[in-house]
């Protein structure tokens, strides 16, 4: 995995996490809000009785994807951990800033600039400098873990 793809994970996390957050709220509002059964004479005769539920299912759906996203959610607090700990044992501030604002903070290089009060072009010149310096702290994480 490359550098920026090592980086970009935890927006990749929180976005999956989010959207499995409203997925979940879908589930739990129609499980919730069961209209009542229509009565007629062909159900009433009918032998195929379901064994449970829709909501049941929806239920057990909503179960399932809350450990899931409880599962995802450790595994984003670990890995924003370990990426805050690599970005800080560098030595430039500028790098560091950088890399946080943009892959932690998940910050536009535009919105970089403007808050660090350079122009566009020095920051993406400084992104770039910043990035061969982390996979260097990568690198050297890898070797010694």
């Amino acid at each position: 995995m490359d550098v920026r793809s090592y980086l970009g994970q935890l927006e990749r996390q929180e976005n999956r996490i989010k959207q499995k957050k409203e997925n979940l709220k879908y589930l739990k509002f129609r499980a919730f809000n069961i209209s009542s059964p229509s009565i007629s004479f062909d159900n009433i005769k009918s032998t195929n009785t379901p064994t449970s539920a829709k909501f049941e299912n929806n239920i057990d759906s909503c179960m399932l994807i809350e450990e899931e996203i409880l599962k995802e959610t450790f595994e984003l607090i670990f890995n924003r951990h370990t990426i805050i700990s690599q970005i800080h044992s560098m030595d430039n501030a500028k790098y560091i800033n950088i890399l946080f604002k943009r892959y932690v903070e998940y910050k536009r290089l535009d919105e970089v600039a403007e808050e660090m009060g350079y122009t566009h072009q020095y920051v993406v010149l400084l992104h770039g400098k910043a990035l061969s310096e982390f996979e260097k702290v990568v690198e050297d994480s890898r070797q010694s873990g």
